[in-house]
């Protein structure tokens, strides 16, 4: 199964609202994926990813980009 990493600079803030909403840090990150996908998938626009300092742009994530599959 594919693990992407979570950028470094994210962790203390992810921390902080999971801690808020008193939660663990995976279920906070699944929660706010899953209320970023639908909007992004409506609106089609450039993507910009920071990763680790390295900025990659492009149309959208392709699951075969990410070693997802369906």
């Amino acid at each position: 199964m594919y693990s992407p990493k979570i950028d470094e600079a994210l962790i203390p803030r992810i921390y902080l609202a999971a801690k808020a909403a008193d939660v663990p840090m995976t279920t906070w990150v699944n929660r706010a994926v899953e209320v970023a996908l639908p909007k992004m998938e409506a609106t089609p626009q450039p993507l910009t990813v920071v990763d680790g300092g390295k900025t990659v742009e492009g149309n959208s994530v392709d699951a075969s980009e990410t070693g997802a599959s369906g």
